[in-house]
């Protein structure tokens, strides 16, 4: 069996990566930013592998990400660090123009699931094997029990997902829910459909 992994920032993927290479699971992994309708097209594979993150979780562990990374900020990044030093910042200034663009620019933050689930989605899920960040590790057994395989005993993390570091107030995650309406309809429609929630069929 042939899968195709489309690696959706900030969802455990390096993990599910190591796993299935230590599984022996004949894969292609594809990097950051491909749709999976594109990865259908352009990848013959038995099966599609996605993961999807609660999006407002997601949003802050990506802002997060990038923000520990300023060796590597552009010019842009340097501007944006400077006027919001810390997600509480980010998150109290959205609906600014300036905040906002983070959803156009900023790593991880500008390429949530609405991005990655884009255009006839739906028309390839019958193919599509998704996990929730928040239940990798069983996700990872139900996928490896479907195959055939005996799955990696590193397979279980202490966490299933990393907590996002930033601490934030509840106003500044309503902020953010109405910045990520998208992201969060397709995260609520695709969350029953994770290898978890199907079970071993």
């Amino acid at each position: 069996m042939m899968i195709v992994c489309v690696h959706v920032g900030k969802t455990g993927g390096v993990h599910v990566h190591r796993v299935l290479r230590e599984g022996g699971v004949d894969h292609v992994w594809l990097g950051h930013c491909t749709p999976l309708i594109l990865a259908a097209e352009t990848h013959p594979a038995d099966r599609l592998l996605i993961g999807i993150r609660e999006p407002v979780q997601h949003a802050l562990s990506a802002f997060d990400a990038r923000l520990r990374k300023q060796a590597d900020w552009s010019p842009d990044e340097n501007k944006f660090f400077a006027r919001f030093p810390n997600a509480q910042e980010w998150c109290d200034a959205l609906g600014s123009p300036e905040a906002d663009a983070a959803f156009e620019f900023l790593g991880h933050v500008s390429l949530g699931l609405a991005h990655y689930f884009a255009g006839d989605y739906r028309s390839v899920l019958n193919r599509t094997w998704i996990y929730d960040t928040h239940t990798l590790s069983s996700c990872m057994r139900v996928m490896f029990d479907r195959i055939g395989l005996d799955v990696p005993i590193d397979n279980e993390r202490q966490h299933n997902a990393a907590p996002s570091r930033p601490s934030v107030s509840n106003e500044a995650r309503r902020r953010l829910c109405k910045q990520l309406v998208n992201d969060i309809e397709i995260y609520h429609e695709l969350q029953p459909l994770t290898l978890t929630n199907q079970g071993a069929q």
